[in-house]
């Protein structure tokens, strides 16, 4: 709205025109005038005023009918027009309701209740036009935007957020928030967490996995900062989404750069968070179980002291290269090298079926036999000694990532505690 707000007056008696005139000019307002409803609409055309103020008896078209036309010109722009008019019967206030007045004054008007309905009346307009305003910032901004309770149910999202994600707003509103695995550096952030984090800080930001309708799963920056009201208690969150790159991009940079391990080539730490967060989500809505075995070579330390940390490395690679078609054999396995001497499987059972501790620990076996099998360029006097292996089940012995780990270093310090090149299962045994 303009610094002065624009009045339109239409009335055919020329001294309640002046008054009128007079009156607003005085309030600080600018003002068009008219003696007729065809003078009226066509000023209106001319130049859009702010609000209208229509006599009801005017000869031609009368004030009635002129709300009506005036209406119909505004299209989706929110112009108030308010009747003021002599006529007082119910019928007469009926009919100018129903042609669209927002508001009525009789005449003889009352000058205080006019200026303070008219003030009234333009805070509401400025309020509604600076909802409009922030609706088309909201709608036509690139990022996705999402507006939740203090519970993190939608209860508003833009276009961007529908277009991307696949959703409608119709099936996100009233949903919780879905936000799949976070990918952080610090490497153990998952949607529990998030709530965690929000709960004490207020606010949080980082890169998360998506996954859209279709099921294809994409990479996002989303920072969430809480919404509090003027008494300052908490009514919500505002969500913002950038999209980063999408995960099936062949040769991503920030997926390479971000999610895999510059020595071995295999998915790291952060990879393992997510896709492990994802597989419990997952195996447990197909009724199924998730083993996690964690490797640890024994005697890393001793090798590197006395041979070199870059013959470390080159043995590093070789087991990956080594193992990864091995665990590649079990479908939607993957090997993981989470840091140092430690790597990581994620072996999910099929649909409806729990996990096999046999074919479990026949993986584990074979893993422990191939790694003392492996040589060193240059070494061939130096066989590798061996490794460890702890294992972890989902659900049997946990239902969070965090779990899953704490147990399966658990049970990984019991097989070193035993002599090592052997695996261990938190709750079975030891083999």
């Amino acid at each position: 709205m303009a610094s002065q707000p624009l009045f339109l007056i239409a009335d055919d008696d020329a001294v309640s025109r002046l008054m009128l005139s007079r009156f607003l000019h005085r309030s600080g307002y600018e003002v068009m005038a008219a003696e007729s409803g065809e003078e009226a609409i066509r000023l209106f055309d001319a130049r859009t005023p702010d609000v209208v103020l229509l006599d009801g008896r005017m000869p031609g078209m009368d004030g009635f009918s002129t709300c009506e036309a005036l209406n119909e010109r505004r299209g989706e722009r929110h112009i108030p027009i308010m009747m003021i008019t002599g006529l007082h019967d119910v019928t007469s206030i009926e009919r100018a309701y129903g042609a669209g007045a927002i508001d009525l004054i009789t005449k003889p008007i009352h000058w205080v209740i006019l200026r303070h309905r008219l003030r009234h009346l333009l805070r509401i307009l400025e309020a509604e036009r600076q909802l409009h305003l922030t609706a088309s910032v909201f709608d036509h901004v690139t990022e996705g935007i999402v507006i939740t309770d203090q519970a993190m149910l939608v209860q508003a999202v833009n276009s961007a957020f529908c277009r991307r994600s696949g959703y409608t707003e119709a099936q996100l509103v009233g949903q919780p928030l879905r936000m799949e695995t976070a990918l952080l550096h610090d490497d153990t952030t998952s949607p529990t967490r998030i709530w965690a984090l929000l709960q004490e800080f207020q606010c949080w930001s980082g890169n998360i996995w998506q996954r859209r309708r279709s099921g294809e799963r994409y990479l996002e920056r989303v920072t969430i900062n809480a919404i509090r009201g003027a008494n300052q208690l908490l009514t919500g969150y505002v969500c913002v989404f950038s999209q980063l790159t999408s995960v099936a991009e062949p040769g991503s940079r920030l997926l390479q750069s971000v999610g895999y391990d510059a020595l071995t080539k295999l998915p790291n730490r952060l990879l393992f968070y997510a896709r492990c967060d994802y597989l419990i989500a997952e195996q447990q809505r197909l009724q199924a179980d998730l083993a996690l075995l964690l490797l640890d070579l024994d005697g890393f330390r001793a090798v590197n002291q006395s041979i070199g940390s870059q013959a470390g490395d080159q043995a590093l690679v070789m087991l990956a290269r080594r193992l990864a078609p091995v665990i590649a054999q079990h479908a939607r396995s993957t090997l993981y090298h989470l840091g140092s001497d430690e790597f990581a499987i994620l072996l999910p059972s099929p649909a409806n079926q729990p996990s096999s501790p046999d074919t479990v620990a026949d993986l584990a076996q074979h893993l422990v036999a191939m790694v003392g099998m492996v040589a060193l360029d240059g070494h061939d006097d130096y066989l590798w000694n061996s490794c460890s292996i702890g294992i972890a089940l989902c659900p049997l012995d946990g239902l969070s990532v965090d779990q899953l780990m704490q147990c399966a270093y658990t049970s990984l310090a019991q097989a070193k505690q035993l002599g090592g090149n052997r695996y261990h299962f938190y709750r079975v045994g030891p083999s």
